[in-house]
């Protein structure tokens, strides 16, 4: 049987421009991240690495990003998904990864994460 596991994290990844470029403001928002995939998949995770696997996200926000900083928002949850050991590597060679967004109100807003083996 296939993976598959869909989670709904009640909070947003920075947009670049939030972050800035720095560093240390990077290694700070992937540790962020690194906690939460890691509560949120807590029992939920496969029981290896998916070598195969199409992640999507889906930011549900009152305002649109731009494409290219809303795929840019997900890197530091794709790393975290890798370092929690969801997937095996995040290189497209590992993953299709499909970026969408969704309006919503301000209490409504937050990140899908699907995985699915393939």
């Amino acid at each position: 049987m296939k993976y598959h596991q869909m989670v709904f994290i009640p909070r947003l990844p920075k947009l670049p421009n939030d972050i800035g470029w720095g560093k240390l403001n990077r290694f700070y928002e992937s540790k962020k991240w690194i906690v939460s995939i890691s509560r949120h998949f807590i029992g939920k995770g496969p029981s290896e690495p998916l070598q195969k696997s199409i992640v999507t996200f889906v930011r549900q926000s009152s305002r649109e990003p731009d494409l290219d900083n809303n795929y840019a928002s997900v890197k530091p949850v794709l790393d975290s998904l890798k370092k929690c050991g969801i997937i095996a590597d995040d290189s497209p060679k590992h993953v299709d990864l499909r970026v969408t967004w969704l309006k919503s109100g301000n209490k409504d807003k937050g990140l899908i994460i699907s995985i699915d083996e393939i």
